[in-house]
């Protein structure tokens, strides 16, 4: 149990994690991720945008909140960053099945688990393929072809690991330190 003291300190924490995910969804809604498929002309490969600026969009905040605030705190922004997506509209516009958002819920507690434990770019990998494992399941959607489906994927990891790797450099170089009891 915690004592009294660090209550203050907590709500501070908290708050940082709702004030990075609100700019990382704001940045979502700014430049919408989906729209990178269009520009690209790829059409066949779902969830385009969520892979190739997981980076920019997700692993950065989430790692910052971990970085800066500790242990569980990268989980907790995002949950926040699906949450606040998914009250901007259906998982995908996917209303059938009408709980088809659990899936964009559990891939985002996964990017926040896996980027706190190993990396963003692992983080985002599994993230976009529990979508498309998703989507294949409810939608018979499988990214096509699979040459590309694969450029994704590496593409995915590098923007993850590298923006999760930007924060730690940038942490470290501040002087942050996350503390082993957090």
């Amino acid at each position: 149990m915690r004592p009294v003291g660090n209550v203050l300190g907590e709500g501070i924490k908290l708050g940082f994690a709702f004030l990075f995910a609100g700019i990382s969804v704001a940045l979502s809604i700014a430049f919408p991720s989906g729209s990178l498929a269009g520009y690209l002309h790829i059409s066949s490969i779902p969830c385009l945008g969520l892979g190739i600026l997981s980076g920019p969009l997700y692993v950065l905040w989430i790692s910052l909140a971990y970085r800066m605030c500790g242990r569980w705190y990268g989980v907790t922004t995002a949950v926040l960053i699906s949450s606040f997506l998914l009250l901007s509209g259906p998982w995908y516009g996917i209303t059938n099945p009408s709980w088809f958002g659990l899936y964009g819920l559990i891939s985002f507690i996964f990017l926040g688990l896996v980027t706190e434990r190993i990396n963003g770019g692992v983080a985002s990998v599994g993230c976009l393929t529990i979508n498309w494992l998703a989507l294949w399941a409810h939608k018979s959607l499988l990214p096509n072809p699979i040459h590309i489906a694969l450029l994704v994927l590496v593409a995915t990891f590098l923007s993850g690991f590298v923006f999760d790797k930007l924060v730690s450099m940038a942490m470290n170089r501040l002087g942050f330190r996350l503390s082993s009891t957090t």
